[in-house]
């Protein structure tokens, strides 16, 4: 089906995420109303797209608004704010700090950095490589949410791109 090797793909889903969710919905609706030819090899063309898109993606920073309850009710810190994460080996880890920041606290962040893009989604109920809405014990938790458009538009005001994936497959 494509012309290029995994590397190649890469590249192409490196530069627009998207490409890939929508390979990879056709290739589900597939199993349901074959859509793609009886002669592809439709396991092997699903494990080409899912090692490019990781190779793709690994390093690429995120960003997610949050909630927090904990500084809510000791009135320390951002109830609301940014929180950073960069996707390692499947994992998301938070390079943001403990607290929740604010847009120029971000920006601030990534001053001198690279700037490349931000990227924001929804966080399904089962998670996003290893990030999810919580509550502990004391019945205090976050929550995490794709950003809307005008926390993009904050952002971009500090020089900050940030590219809104689709829902996940």
């Amino acid at each position: 089906m494509f012309n290029v090797d995994a590397e190649k793909l890469s590249e192409v889903f490196y530069q627009d995420p998207n490409i890939y969710h929508a390979l990879a919905r056709l290739l589900k609706r597939d199993e349901n109303t074959p859509l793609l030819s009886e002669g592809l090899d439709k396991p092997a063309l699903k494990t080409l797209i899912d090692d490019a898109y990781q190779r793709g993606m690994n390093g690429r920073k995120y960003i997610f608004w949050c909630s927090d309850s904990y500084t809510e009710r000791i009135q320390e810190g951002l109830p609301e704010g940014y929180r950073v994460y960069q996707l390692v080996n499947e994992k998301l880890r938070c390079i943001s700090g403990d607290w929740l920041r604010s847009s120029k606290q971000v920006a601030s962040y990534f001053s001198g950095v690279d700037k490349t893009p931000l990227f924001t989604q929804n966080v399904p109920y089962e998670g996003l490589y290893g990030v999810r809405d919580w509550v502990d014990d004391d019945e205090d938790g976050m929550s995490f949410d794709v950003l809307k458009k005008h926390h993009m538009d904050e952002l971009a005001g500090h020089g900050l791109e940030v590219i809104v994936l689709n829902e996940t497959t």
